[in-house]
């Protein structure tokens, strides 16, 4: 081995990453991509979902609350993802329906995978 390195990202998703928006100082502190939680839960995937949440302060800009609500409708599947984590997480066997949210949720990011190989891939992960 030549090199290593490990890193941690967070997979709670958006929902639990809240405030988004903090007042702290004067300007505000505005929160987007992975410091939001804007990753997802399964995939790791966090370069489609930050752009998106870039997109999204621009359009709410001067608006808060409407930045935290669109933020949270937008990223709202990846609470799906977080629960076939915990699953994971607690041993649980991975079934259909966790591949069929795999399947579903890496199809957002560009990705085509089979139903056969969600299921593999979950098994493998636990």
């Amino acid at each position: 081995m030549v090199c290593g390195c490990t890193a941690k990202i967070r997979l709670t998703g958006p929902a639990q990453a809240q405030p988004f928006v903090s007042k702290a100082i004067p300007l505000g502190i505005w929160g987007v991509g992975e410091a939001v939680g804007c990753v997802a839960p399964l995939a790791g995937d966090g370069i489609v979902p930050g752009m998106r949440s870039v997109q999204i302060l621009l359009r709410n800009w001067n608006n808060p609350e409407g930045f935290t609500a669109d933020m949270l409708r937008e990223f709202a599947w990846m609470e799906k993802e977080r629960r076939v984590v915990d699953r994971l997480l607690t041993g649980r066997t991975p079934g259909l329906t966790d591949a069929l949210i795999l399947k579903a949720n890496s199809k957002r990011m560009g990705m085509h995978i089979r139903n056969k190989d969600a299921i593999a891939l979950l098994k493998h992960l636990r």
